[in-house]
C-alpha cells in the first residue's frame, strides 16, 4: 500500500527529534515523498528530509530507516529483498 508507506514514512521523519521543518510556505507537505522508481522487485519512494546539519542530517537517515523497518513490519507493508531460490 503505496499512500499507506508514505503516510508511515512522513510520520516517522516528522516525529524525530532532529528533524527541522524546513519549509518556506507551511500550506506544503512537511516530509514529502515521491515514487522514484518502479523496480523489478519493488517501489522505491523517495523522501525529502531536512535536518541542521551534515552530521545531525546523517544520524536523522539511520534511526529512521532502522525504524521504518520496524514500522513497516507492525504495519505488514514488506520491504521486497530479492530471492534465490536453488534446487538440487
Amino acid at each position: 500500500d503505496i499512500d499507506k508507506a508514505i503516510k508511515i514514512i512522513q510520520e516517522v521523519a516528522q516525529s524525530h527529534p532532529l528533524f527541522v521543518d524546513g519549509r518556506k510556505n507551511k500550506e506544503d507537505i512537511a516530509v514529502p515523498v515521491i515514487v522514484s522508481d518502479l523496480k523489478d522487485s519493488g517501489i522505491s519512494l523517495r523522501a525529502t528530509i531536512t535536518s541542521e546539519d551534515h552530521a545531525q542530517g546523517f544520524q536523522l537517515l539511520a534511526d529512521i530507516r532502522k525504524e521504518l523497518v520496524n514500522r513497516f513490519k507492525e504495519e505488514d507493508i514488506e520491504i521486497p529483498y530479492p530471492h534465490l531460490h536453488i534446487v538440487k
